[in-house]
């Protein structure tokens, strides 16, 4: 199970970093709960259901455009899959793009993604959104 939760992150991170967001939303469990930390990002919440995890993408994209995304490392235990990453975003609002190393961790069922926590530095990120030193 390991592996195959593992293979299938892997090429959901694949394709998102091609953007193509087609095989993300296509694993979203029902009753996928998706949670981003922060204060000051409008992302940031709870986000419960497709329609939320929806929501949470129109509000990031809304702000920030992906301009790449490295997965540096895929961990696997049991139903959880870990993904180190950087991620580079062109910040609408102040035209400057950076990239903000995260942790992903996301728990799946039947192949499916039912929980999804993302931790990066917020407190940057707001700074940066608002136009500050990133």
């Amino acid at each position: 199970m390991q592996a195959r939760n593992r293979d299938v992150i892997g090429e959901i991170y694949e394709r998102y970093a091609k953007g193509d967001a087609g095989p993300l939303f296509a694993a979203l469990a029902d009753d996928v709960v998706w949670y981003t930390e922060g204060i000051g990002l409008p992302w940031s919440g709870r986000f419960v259901g497709s329609a939320g995890v929806q929501d949470y993408f129109a509000k990031l994209t809304a702000s920030c455009e992906l301009r790449g995304y490295e997965i540096e490392h895929l961990l696997a235990d049991d139903t959880w899959v870990m993904a180190l990453a950087t991620v580079h975003i062109h910040i609408r609002s102040t035209g400057r793009t950076d990239a903000f190393r995260k942790v992903d961790a996301i728990r799946l069922r039947d192949g499916r993604i039912v929980e999804f926590r993302e931790y990066y530095d917020s407190a940057r990120a707001a700074a940066a959104l608002a136009g500050g030193a990133a």
